[in-house]
């Protein structure tokens, strides 16, 4: 028996076709599989005076749905008895199996099986116990587990079984193991699944574009169609109908050219500056940019001395701070010490310079030309620089940095004879008063 088992192994698992399978295919629909097992009863029933044996398993299963099989077998085995009493078993059966597929490489699954059995013993005393020559009915149930083996066809399959021999007069129970290989054979009946992965409606051998997005529309290759052939799929296309040429944006609708007369860029509803010469740099008002020529942050068309030194201190028309920070262009209303409008940025400019560099501090002085009395000048030279000194400090500079004094006509510049002497003398300037 030993021999006839190991020589269906070897048939068994080198002369099926080479088909790969994984645990959770331990069964499949329509296919048939060969199963040879050794078998070990190492619990046998009392009742028959004899011991555990060896014996064998051979099967034919053909799967009737994924995971379920119907197997047709036929077993037999020996029971070493005592002196008086060797038992042999011999019989078919029929097994009701079913697969749980645990997603990894193991299989457990479980048997209900039913058969006919007879059991022969070789006599040696004269008390023949009873049940020990028989036919008859045997009921079994077992739990097995299987697993591929490496690369072949065959599958590591074992179990643990129970079988009740219904004997005439009473019922024996043996518990068994069993231990071998289960090998598909032949193609299986069920037809290919075909799978069509993104629901294009393409399967996937024939699919060009496997990831296509759900319900688009697809060319017979599985590829998203572009009707408008703009470049942006129908998916994505918010304007399906765009005409042929038509610039796009990413929504696939056509992007709408400004008028822009002079080419820089910016469209004429924008362009502050519409004739701008073509290949001039523009900012973003079409306009050309002013550059800065002597890197001093003050831009060319506003700086009064474009070759400024580098390093120094500049002001806010990109002059050199050097004892004092001219004014020019501050003037107030007749006798007054009211600012005129036109006053305002020429302050604000010397108030961001103020900020610019913090360590400056300066003394508003005020001057008049001599026309009226000293008294009188000295008194409005001083309101004026006062006035000078509250607008800077409004712009955010502290009032400790600036303070304010009036001269008078006291120090001219000019001569007061003349009306251009006279305009020049009628100034206020910050002196500096810190290193």
């Amino acid at each position: 028996m030993k021999k006839l088992l190991i020589i269906a192994l070897v048939i068994t698992l080198f002369g099926a076709p080479q088909q790969n399978i994984s645990a959770d295919e331990l069964i499949e629909a329509g296919r048939w599989y060969l199963t040879p097992m050794g078998t070990y009863v190492f619990r046998e029933d009392k009742s028959r005076f004899s011991n555990t044996g060896p014996g064998m398993h051979f099967g034919l299963a053909r799967g009737i749905a994924d995971n379920w099989a119907v197997e047709f077998n036929v077993f037999g085995n020996e029971l070493r008895a005592d002196d008086q009493h060797d038992i042999g078993q011999y019989g078919i059966g029929v097994d009701l199996i079913h697969a749980f597929n645990t997603g990894s490489d193991w299989s457990p699954y479980a048997v209900l099986g039913t058969g006919y059995m007879k059991t022969r013993s070789d006599e040696n005393g004269n008390n023949n116990p009873v049940g020990l020559d028989s036919d008859n009915a045997i009921g079994s149930a077992a739990i097995g587990i299987a697993r591929n083996i490496g690369d072949t066809s065959g599958m590591f399959r074992t179990e643990l079984r129970y079988r009740a021999d219904f004997a005439d007069s009473e019922t024996f129970g043996d518990l068994l193991f069993n231990i071998g290989f289960t090998v598909p054979l032949g193609p299986t009946d069920a037809p290919p699944v075909i799978l069509d992965s993104d629901n294009d409606g393409v399967m996937n051998p024939d699919d060009l574009c496997p990831g296509t997005p759900a319900n688009a529309d697809v060319n017979s290759s599985g590829c998203e169609l572009d009707s408008d052939n703009d470049g942006v799929k129908n998916s994505r296309d918010k304007c399906p109908a765009t005409k042929a040429g038509a610039d796009v944006d990413s929504s696939g609708c056509e992007i709408k050219r400004m008028a822009d007369a002079d080419g820089d860029g910016v469209a004429d509803a924008k362009d502050r500056c519409p004739r701008t010469p073509r290949g001039t740099k523009v900012d973003s008002r079409g306009c050309k940019v002013i550059g800065d020529d002597d890197g001093d942050g003050v831009l060319n068309n506003i700086d009064e001395c474009p070759n400024s030194a580098q390093g120094v201190r500049i002001d806010a028309r990109g002059c050199e701070i050097r004892a004092e920070i001219s004014l020019p262009g501050v003037t107030f209303e007749l006798n007054s010490a009211k600012l005129t409008p036109d006053s305002l940025a020429v302050l604000s400019g010397a108030a961001a310079t103020l900020k610019k560099y913090s360590d400056i501090t300066v003394e508003a002085e005020g001057h008049t030309d001599s026309s009226g009395a000293a008294s009188y000048n000295m008194n409005l030279s001083q309101q004026r620089a006062e006035s000078v000194r509250d607008y800077v400090i409004g712009q955010g500079i502290d009032a400790s940095r600036i303070t304010a004094r009036g001269f008078g006509e006291t120090n001219p510049i000019a001569d007061n004879k003349t009306t251009e002497g006279r305009q020049s003398n009628r100034r206020v300037t910050l002196r500096l008063t810190s290193e």
